[in-house]
């Protein structure tokens, strides 16, 4: 079961600078455990741990809101391909993103906020090389979910995938 609690330990945990580098290496080590590599990474890493999907989806839950309240940026995806990921990997990153989008809205008292959303997804600006990748799983994976829960929030979703690949367009020009 997801707790909200220890997300908010790690929201503050990560305005340490050097804590934070540490959540954003441990993210990378997950990705690693999940079967995903680059080119710069030593093959000695230890697999012994399998992952559930319950494990899976909670740590993507709790990434997801610490990206969406400005614990950490969205640049700490750099390391992915979003557009050929292990199947566990497709799993965290649309439950990822799912949860960023509905947490930015959350805050939202008079319908919609694009512009939390689009202030978000402006920051890969510095790293253009994820643009093209965000705007593919957003608009193949994400926009196309069937787990963000109720109509509503499949509805807010679809929209979020919307604006967001709306400002990553933006990014290209």
């Amino acid at each position: 079961m997801y707790n909200p609690y220890y997300t908010l330990i790690a929201k503050r945990l990560c305005g340490d600078r050097k804590l934070k580098m540490a959540f954003q290496f441990s993210l990378w080590d997950l990705f690693k455990k999940m079967g995903e590599t680059n080119d710069d990474d030593d093959d000695d890493f230890e697999e012994d741990t399998e992952l559930d999907t319950r494990h899976i989806v909670n740590l993507a839950k709790m990434f997801g809101t610490l990206m969406a309240e400005g614990g950490l940026g969205l640049n700490v995806l750099k390391n992915l391909n979003l557009s050929y990921l292990q199947a566990k990997t497709k799993t965290f990153c649309e439950v990822l993103f799912i949860t960023i989008l509905l947490q930015t809205q959350k805050a939202s008292k008079e319908g919609r906020d694009e512009k939390t959303i689009a202030n978000l997804f402006s920051r890969v600006k510095d790293t253009p090389q994820m643009i093209t990748g965000l705007q593919y799983f957003l608009k193949k994976v994400v926009g196309k979910t069937d787990i963000a829960g109720g109509k509503v929030e499949k509805d807010t979703v679809k929209w979020g995938c919307k604006v967001a690949g709306d400002t990553l367009q933006d990014l290209l020009k």
